[in-house]
């Protein structure tokens, strides 16, 4: 894809990338991957919000995000830094008002195959 050979991707040499090399309009976290099982990944986000979701509040804030990580990663390996949470959270929080709401998480499980697996569970959890 890096047509000019200066050892970066731009914009344009990205999208002509798509376009010239079909299989990628498929892959995984690209193209229209994650539109053929948006259900199923909405169920995932689901289950999780509503794990994460302690107090039932309908939404999720950085202390019940804190405690499910540390709750569902078993191995020290797998342990994620407070640091590293913080940034999680911040990413969820697509509004900036220190709350995850549902619809955030489902469009973030949508968007981004690492972070379901990172902090993922669900009836489709693969």
């Amino acid at each position: 894809m890096d047509m000019n050979n200066d050892g970066k991707i731009s914009r344009q040499e990205f999208q002509g990338g798509m376009v010239l090399f079909a299989a990628l309009q498929s892959a995984p976290g690209l193209g229209n991957y994650n539109a053929e099982f948006v259900k199923e990944i909405h169920e995932d986000a689901d289950q999780v919000f509503q794990s994460v979701d302690v107090n039932g509040d309908g939404s999720i804030d950085v202390k019940e995000l804190k405690n499910h990580l540390k709750r569902t990663k078993v191995l020290e390996s797998d342990k994620f830094s407070e640091t590293a949470i913080d940034r999680v959270f911040l990413m969820l929080d697509m509004d900036g008002n220190k709350r995850i709401e549902k619809e955030e998480l489902r469009d973030a499980f949508a968007r981004y195959s690492a972070l379901r697996q990172a902090i993922g569970e669900g009836p489709n959890y693969k």
